[in-house]
């Protein structure tokens, strides 16, 4: 009996079709739950395919995968804030002791000690450029660029309450001031700070797209909105106390919501359909690779070349491609990865022959 000729098959797909949306959250882009049952998930840090949630609730750490599995660091930072990570070490803020630390296995070792001002919340969303930390020094309105052995290399004031700070490619600053409700614009050498957007109630957090569009988070309405180019827009409503802000691989929109214990993502671009279970496969019958698409989202998507399958088919502007993987009778795991220009993001796809 011959073999079925390739593509007379339908593709399987090993992909959710419906995926988990985060009840009352509104946005006209596609929206997924990626993590819940989070302990007060506050700041993010996405970074080299890994998204770290830090729990402020329990101090813990949490990382999620390209497989979407969740796993908590050895390390308890009592009121874990912003993370930066800089030559492979993380580094971590402690608000409750105003001190950032340095991250090894279960260890926090202190790198910069703040003095703890009375009534007043600490040190808040670190960051990174070049190689140094980037640390608002929250209850005193400034934001302090240090080493990552903490010697202090510039000091920047005039803030009431810096809460969120996104480094740009020239070496300027985005900054989220929570308590004047304002996105300012750090230039990267000299010059006057310049507001970007003012009346967003409760800034907390900050983000700028490859396509330069400046996203920002408003603790009090719940709300993502687009800062910049122009006025203010509602990207997404009706979350519960948004925290943490940052972006994945393709530019996605990563939201921390406290006060529902998850981590939410709004779909600005690309990204894989969540993989499920293992799929079983006929002989020659090919993999479904499925994307949901922002609306506004027109370039084409391609499969990158992969040894473990053959690409039938790709994406392009559409929301379905093919790949062909390489006979497998146990259970075999595909790395995928799919492409548009500098934006990136992967998926694990588990599989046996049927």
């Amino acid at each position: 009996m011959s073999s079925p000729t390739e593509g007379a098959i339908g593709c399987a797909s090993g992909q959710v079709a419906a995926p988990v949306a985060p009840s009352g959250v509104t946005s006209a882009d596609p929206l997924l739950v990626v993590a819940q049952g989070l302990n007060q998930p506050d700041d993010l840090l996405y970074a080299n395919g890994l998204l770290y949630v830090g729990e402020y609730g329990s101090g813990r750490i949490a990382m999620i995968g390209p497989a979407a599995q969740l796993t908590t660091l050895p390390v308890l930072v009592p009121e874990v804030e912003g993370m930066a990570l800089i030559d492979g070490t993380l580094y971590a803020a402690d608000q409750k002791s105003d001190t950032v630390v340095a991250i090894a296995g279960a260890t926090a070792a202190p790198v910069l000690r703040l003095t703890p001002v009375s009534g007043q919340e600490g040190v808040d969303g670190i960051s990174a450029q070049e190689g140094n930390l980037v640390v608002p020094d929250s209850p005193r309105g400034r934001i302090l660029v240090t080493t990552t052995h903490g010697q202090i290399l510039r000091t920047i004031g005039g803030f009431d309450r810096p809460t969120g700070i996104w480094p740009l490619a020239n070496g300027g600053l985005l900054v989220a001031d929570e308590y004047a409700g304002r996105i300012d614009l750090v230039p990267a050498a000299g010059g006057a700070i310049t507001s970007l957007a003012e009346g967003i109630p409760l800034a907390d957090d900050v983000a700028e797209t490859p396509a330069a569009t400046v996203l920002a988070i408003s603790l009090t309405d719940g709300a993502l909105l687009q800062v910049a180019p122009g006025s203010p827009t509602v990207v997404a409503r009706g979350l519960n106390q948004p925290q943490g802000l940052t972006l994945d691989g393709a530019g996605n929109a990563l939201i921390a919501e406290s006060g529902a214990g998850r981590v939410d993502e709004v779909v600005t671009t690309f990204q894989p359909l969540p993989a499920q279970g293992v799929v079983s496969l006929s002989s020659g019958q090919p993999l479904c690779i499925g994307l949901l698409r922002s609306p506004t989202f027109g370039a084409g998507v391609d499969i990158s070349p992969s040894s473990a399958f053959r690409t039938l088919s790709q994406p392009g502007t559409g929301r379905l491609g093919e790949i062909l993987p390489r006979p497998c009778h146990t259970v075999c795991r595909l790395q995928v990865q799919l492409v548009t220009g500098s934006l990136i993001e992967g998926l694990t796809i588990a599989y046996r022959a049927a």
